[in-house]
């Protein structure tokens, strides 16, 4: 009571205070200064009394906590806002008591705020960008630093809300870059930086609002230098030391051992530095035109790369019957590399593939059996893509009619919406962890979307979007991969001045990476005469490149749970390599493509069913010839070849092509007056050889519980069935063998055998 009592005194003090004080108090209060609004992520940074808060629009404002700043600093220090990208927002910071008073960039979420990275310099806000991804928009930042370590050397930083990467316009060449201005040009938001030189790049997105990236070019206006900077400059460039031939030939070497070694950053810093020295040497030409051709060649390379990547991605998609995603990957393929021989090859398999697809159905009942497959499978999108196939082959009869009936009152069922609702959480999900590079996670995800929504097509865009990122990551890896070889190269040669020069610049290109750290640790063990730790490194590295080498191979072969103990392995022993990722996403890829291609195996085997059953054997002939072809690892083709020379054997008089003439008969039936009666038949035929197909699926994973069910409703179609008195017998004869093992120990081997000689006989 005490307590209440003390807490309504307070209130009422303050409401007293607020009324006397209602004349003279101003809005905003004393003390306020804006920092950052972000309307996207509904976000607001301000200062009140010099201590940074941040207000989101569904919480309680929040005073921002800066890591190893003391709280009594805040209201001394300056700060900046720099700009945004998602949930992450940027702050230039710089305060006596913190990094020796240097100016560093902070990166926050919500109110904790930790510097970006080690460096240190001014900072300056470019802009903040939107980007598109698939039907979401994201944020991008644009920062410009000036590197206090390297006599203000520029810095251009494009920031997500997964960390900043530095633009190739800074990364690849030695720039002292200043921020002019920012503002509209060609309709496109951008940003003016000056050169000491005096040259001036404008920065803007190449498509705004849609490009993940900012690039610079050299405008017309070239601007004199600053005139304080014009005394200073000229003793320097009259006093430059002239070196020895010997330092000339050295300086040589190690450029033309960093472009053999593919380290253009590092070239280029060096021709720099040579070309000052040694102004006017005509060594310098040569190195400078081969330095060229080496990035051009690369850049072909990875263009070529990605191409190879796109069109493999395209095949995949071919292999499960998403053909128009398929013709999307082709179409960034010729965008890599115009007129690439192996896209016009690809293009050409793949058309090939989806006409040999759009013939695999040619009769009604054929239709039939793969549309009732997918109402079972509960593949409602593969329904109406074969309903739509049906009805410009043979119009809309009354077959049509009834299925398409199901179908709508299908999708109308609140359970099925209530699925469709889960498989966008899950696609969201999906989303989100592509965004922050987990795509092995993201695969995963979309494996539950599908489940839950079997061929839900804003699944495969996802899918599509995911391709596009990981694409883009495996060439970020490549890059990662080479700055790993020259450190490791540095490393051979007990060069550790740059081997940590190219660890600095990996984690200043590839923020995201967490090995750097290790390998500046390893670099400094080295350096005190132990590089025990460096050979250890490169020992892993090899076991983990063979074991990655190894998922790879079991993941194309299809067996996956190899693939997973290589990969688990790997993990141990080098969790940082960027490969354990990529394979791990390539596992859980094909993991989702088994999924999607067994799918079309039940519809085919059911076509190749229902067409024994109607005694169609030319039909069930070619149906598993074109299985074995697409997918000749399925092992039940084999079992259908039997029973087709079985049954060629009942009747002999039905060989070959002797069921085809009878085919236009049955055709011609429908439209005839007494059609109703003879149409009823297919689909009890149909349903009848999907029901055996789903049976004997049950009977080889022994799920009897499942096969009892199939054959119960089977017998409820048609009891005296020759193929439902042959099933019968099957299911029976495997629940026997079943329980022979616990009276038998010895008897488990041969149980399985009896099952599996009809097939190795065919």
């Amino acid at each position: 009571m005490a307590k209440c009592f003390l807490f309504v005194a307070a209130v009422a003090a303050v409401a007293l205070g607020n009324v006397a004080s209602a004349q003279t108090q101003a809005y905003p209060p004393a003390g306020y200064a804006p920092l950052l609004f972000d309307p996207t992520d509904t976000k607001y940074v301000f200062r009140l009394n010099g201590a940074p808060w941040i207000c989101r629009g569904d919480t309680f404002c929040k005073p921002v906590k800066i890591e190893g700043a003391a709280d009594k600093d805040l209201p001394q220090a300056a700060m900046e806002s720099l700009g945004s990208a998602g949930p992450r927002y940027f702050l230039s910071y710089k305060q006596t008591n913190f990094e020796k008073g240097k100016p560093v960039v902070l990166s926050c979420v919500e109110e904790r705020c930790g510097k970006l990275d080690t460096t240190v310099g001014e900072a300056h806000a470019l802009g903040t960008f939107q980007v598109k991804q698939g039907d979401r928009v994201v944020t991008r930042a644009a920062l410009l630093r000036q590197v206090e370590a390297r006599n203000g050397r520029a810095q251009l930083l494009w920031c997500a809300d997964s960390g900043c990467s530095e633009l190739p316009l800074t990364r690849d060449a030695e720039l002292y870059l200043s921020h002019m201005d920012n503002g509209r040009s060609d309709g496109r938001n951008a940003a003016w930086l000056r050169e000491k030189s005096g040259a001036v790049f404008t920065c803007a997105q190449p498509e705004e609002g849609v490009s993940d990236q900012l690039t610079c070019e050299k405008s017309k206006f070239v601007l004199s230098d600053f005139p304080a900077a014009a005394a200073p400059l000229a003793a320097p460039v009259a006093a430059a030391p002239v070196g020895s031939e010997a330092d000339r030939v050295a300086l040589a070497s190690s450029i033309d051992r960093a472009i053999v070694a593919g380290d253009f950053a590092n070239a280029d810093r060096l021709l720099a530095d040579a070309t000052r020295r040694y102004a006017g040497n005509a060594a310098w030409p040569p190195l400078q035109q081969k330095l060229a051709k080496a990035r051009a060649d690369r850049d072909a390379q990875l263009h070529l790369a990605e191409a190879r990547r796109l069109i493999a991605e395209a095949r995949r998609f071919a292999q499960v019957g998403d053909f128009p995603h398929a013709e999307a990957m082709l179409q960034d393929a010729d965008k890599q590399v115009p007129g690439f021989a192996e896209t016009a090859k690809a293009r050409s398999e793949i058309a090939a593939m989806r006409t040999a697809r759009d013939q695999r159905y040619r009769e009604r009942y054929q239709y039939y059996a793969a549309i009732d497959q997918a109402f079972a499978a509960e593949r409602l999108w593969d329904v109406e893509r074969l309903l739509a196939e049906y009805a410009q082959r043979f119009n809309q009869d009354d077959e049509y009619r009834s299925r398409a009936g199901r179908l709508a009152q299908s999708r109308a069922d609140a359970t099925w919406q209530a699925r469709i609702n889960q498989a966008r959480a899950f696609i969201a999900t999906a989303r989100q962890a592509t965004d922050r590079g987990d795509f092995a996670e993201a695969e995963r995800q979309l494996v539950l979307a599908d489940r839950a929504a079997p061929g839900f097509p804003e699944i495969n865009q996802a899918r599509v979007d995911l391709s596009r990122r990981r694409i883009a990551a495996e060439q970020q890896q490549d890059g990662i991969r080479l700055i790993l070889g020259v450190i490791d190269a540095a490393f051979q040669r007990k060069q550790y001045d740059e081997a940590e020069r190219a660890i600095e610049d990996g984690r200043r290109r590839y923020g995201s990476y967490d090995g750097w750290t290790d390998l500046q640790r390893r670099s400094a063990s080295a350096r005190q005469g132990n590089d025990r730790q460096a050979n250890e490194l490169r020992t892993q590295n090899a076991r983990t490149l063979e074991l990655v080498t190894a998922a790879r191979r079991a993941t194309t072969q299809g067996d996956f749970a190899a693939a997973d103990r290589s990969l688990t392995q790997a993990q141990a022993i080098s969790a940082t390599m960027p490969e354990i990722a990529i394979v791990r996403a390539e596992l859980e890829r094909a993991k989702a493509d088994r999924g999607r291609q067994d799918a079309e195996i039940r519809a085919m085997a059911a076509s190749a069913d229902a067409a024994l059953a109607r005694k169609q054997y030319a039909d069930a002939e070619r149906l598993i010839a074109d299985g074995k072809k697409a997918y000749p690892s399925y092992a039940g083709w084999a079992d259908l070849s039997r029973r087709l020379a079985e049954a060629r054997q009942v009747t002999p008089a039905l060989k070959g092509n002797a069921p085809m003439p009878a085919q236009p008969a049955a055709a011609q039936a429908p439209p005839a007056a007494a059609a109703p009666a003879p149409a009823a038949a297919p689909p009890v035929a149909s349903q009848l050889a999907q029901l055996i197909v789903v049976a004997r699926d049950a009977i080889k994973r022994s799920d009897f519980a499942m096969a009892e069910k199939a054959v119960a409703e089977a017998e409820k179609l048609d009891a005296n069935a020759a193929s439902v008195i042959e099933v019968r017998a099957e299911l029976k004869g495997a629940q026997d063998k079943s329980k022979a093992p616990p009276a038998a120990p010895a008897q488990p081997a041969p149980a399985a055998a009896p099952v599996q000689p009809p097939a190795s006989r065919n």
